[in-house]
């Protein structure tokens, strides 16, 4: 066993392939060596004693993990096969390439009504022809692209009341539609996704800053604990695929009204988390609309449960398909062409607190990882399953009422394979408030030496005076925050100070200042170290990136509907965005395999000879290319 040192980790530091450079793990011929390997952040360098190495230890090859194979004749990856289907049009159902771009930039940008109004110019409809006369038959054209996503199901929710009408008869049940996919395909989609090609990774890995191994680095999901073990539980030759969900509600309606939305998403943990947090990457997929149900037609006092029961009612049917796909796996054709043997795994469940203890089926009084907040006893699934269906079988469980459950006897995560959903649960916080306060002033000299970069905030007179922090100046510190901290703040100090103020908080207890200090954002900073080790740095799981991806997938999207029925309106709208996106990428692929480009209008350095773009830019091999 090897003394994990997290000194350089605690914080989620990102490793060079946040950079966008490619982290392909595909062993398509195994065996990986046993061996660590030096793996230096930067192509084509020599390693010296000025270059930080990682020392990379891969999975043993006798699980032949990730391990990819040439399919069968006839099996294609995605955007091959639309290629084959195009025949001679390469761009059909348009008729040409300005064709489609015209299209596309009227239905993303222009209003329907304003569509209408600009192809019945006389211009455009003698100069420009477009294949389309009128905003429907464009739409139809858009419905017939062959980039469409996995297809939406609706189901209706029958909500029995459970109370009277004056008359004594019972009140009428609640109606409600659920919305959603198969999440296999989901999974199946994103992994043959040819514009994440370069940001899959397909084997676990650890990586050590030190030759002898005793220093481990955490930062990707693959690099962590919990893919490195439930690989050992899978068959030889499996491919894990870590299913990151997040759910939160939000309101659609933008100043008055009661209309809102419960998003399910969607993401793998094979995809470089650096893409996750893009939404301009559409690494992630919305997999459900959740209801959200009035309820107003049952009691009080039964109301919360019956809510608690209807999310995990609707979740348990959302989730169904993982059940089976991650006991026996499924086949795919990923993006490099290549295919395995996929086990799609529930691995990370991204949520606020309240969501975290409603998926957890426990009080917003308790801790959704362990069983008291004063303990760090970690909860265990298969014990949760046990007390819970005793309590429903009518014996008297002392453990439910110890542990603060609540009576939602078949949660979603029941039957969910190699899936421990306590473990699941990552904290979203930073403690960049500690570390400044323990380095002092030296924080804010260190923020004012560092030198100007494109794309980089610099805080010239540091950041303890900044008395109003909002996200997006928090977004900019943090980018920073990480690098300029390494020497000022040793970990051990952190974790000695967190120790220290659980050690002795039981004396403001005792002076009647508090009552207890079961605080939710305290008390998760005891799981920081473990959720670290288990699913890699924090920095993969926050929730601000579901929240960021409401604006498209919901509040967008409500505002495209007549505000009537809108969720069904909301899934048809996203449909077509989401094959609208596709095709334009497939269309920028087929440019890069025909050969099309593209030159500058105004170039950087026009009217340059031969002679000197090979001397000046040392493009000694220019003359060959041509």
């Amino acid at each position: 066993m090897l003394d994990i040192d997290l000194a350089a980790t605690c914080f989620g530091q990102d490793d060079a392939d946040d950079t966008g450079t490619s982290h392909l793990h595909r062993p398509i011929s195994p065996p990986w060596a046993q061996s660590l390997h030096p793996h230096v952040p930067v192509e084509d360098v020599e390693p010296d004693s000025s270059i930080s190495c990682e020392y990379i230890e891969p999975f043993p090859s006798r699980y032949k993990a990730g391990t990819g194979w040439k399919p069968p004749n006839g099996i294609l990856t995605k955007f091959d096969a639309i290629r084959l289907e195009q025949k001679g049009n390469l761009y059909a159902p348009f008729n040409d390439i300005n064709d489609w771009k015209l299209g596309m930039w009227l239905v993303k940008n222009v209003g329907q009504r304003q569509t209408e109004v600009f192809l019945k110019l006389p211009f455009v409809q003698k100069e420009v022809k477009p294949s389309y006369s009128n905003n429907r038959s464009l739409l139809k054209k858009m419905d017939a692209l062959p980039t469409q996503g996995c297809p939406w199901i609706c189901d209706i929710i029958n909500i029995e009341s459970n109370q009277l009408n004056d008359n004594g008869t019972p009140m009428k049940s609640e109606k409600q539609e659920f919305w959603r996919r198969d999440p296999v395909e989901c999974t199946k989609h994103l992994l043959r996704d040819p514009t994440l090609r370069d940001s899959l990774a397909f084997a676990p890995e650890r990586i050590y800053v030190d030759e002898a191994g005793t220093q481990r680095k955490y930062s990707q999901m693959w690099t962590a604990n919990w893919w490195w073990d439930t690989q050992e539980n899978l068959p030889v030759g499996a491919t894990v695929a870590p299913v990151i969900l997040s759910s939160d509600k939000t309101q659609l309606s933008r100043f008055g009204g009661d209309k809102s939305a419960w998003p399910v998403y969607m993401t793998l943990g094979n995809i470089n988390k650096a893409k996750r947090r893009q939404p301009n990457a559409h690494a992630t997929i919305l997999i459900g609309y959740l209801p959200v149900p009035n309820l107003d037609t049952i009691s009080e006092d039964a109301r919360s449960n019956k809510g608690h029961n209807l999310f995990h009612y609707c979740m348990r049917r959302l989730l169904r398909p993982l059940v089976e796909a991650g006991r026996e796996g499924v086949d795919v054709v990923c993006a490099d062409g290549l295919m395995c043997h996929v086990f799609p795994i529930l691995a990370a469940y991204v949520a606020d607190f309240p969501e975290q203890c409603l998926v957890a089926c426990c009080k917003e009084s308790r801790c959704p990882r362990c069983r008291e907040f004063e303990e760090s006893a970690l909860r265990s699934q298969e014990q949760a399953r046990v007390i819970l269906s005793h309590k429903e079988s009518g014996r008297r469980v002392p453990r439910f009422y110890e542990d603060g459950m609540r009576p939602v006897f078949n949660p979603f995560w029941k039957y969910l394979p190699h899936t421990d959903i306590f473990s699941c649960f990552t904290p979203d916080d930073h403690v960049a408030e500690w570390c400044t306060q323990i380095a002092g002033e030296e924080i804010d000299a260190r923020f004012r030496a560092m030198s100007a970069f494109t794309g980089l905030r610099h805080f010239g007179k540091g950041i303890s005076l900044v008395t109003q922090w909002m996200g997006k100046e928090h977004k900019e510190m943090q980018r920073v925050f990480v690098g300029l901290l390494t020497g000022a703040v040793q970990p051990t100090v952190l974790r000695t100070a967190v120790a220290t103020f659980h050690e002795n908080k039981h004396v403001f207890v005792e002076a009647g200042i508090r009552v207890d200090f079961n605080i939710p954002k305290i008390h998760s900073m005891m799981h920081y170290h473990d959720s670290i080790e288990t699913h890699g740095s924090l920095d993969g799981y926050n929730t601000e990136s579901p929240e960021r991806l409401h604006i498209e997938f919901a509040k967008d999207a409500y505002h495209a509907s007549n505000k009537r029925q809108y969720v069904s309106q909301m899934t048809t709208w996203l449909s077509c965005q989401e094959a609208i996106t596709r095709f334009d990428a497939y269309v920028e692929w087929l440019e890069k395999r025909t050969g099309t480009h593209f030159t500058a209008k105004h170039p950087s350095y026009p009217h340059l000879d031969v002679e000197t773009i090979m001397q000046d830019f040392r493009a000694s091999q220019f003359l060959t290319a041509l």
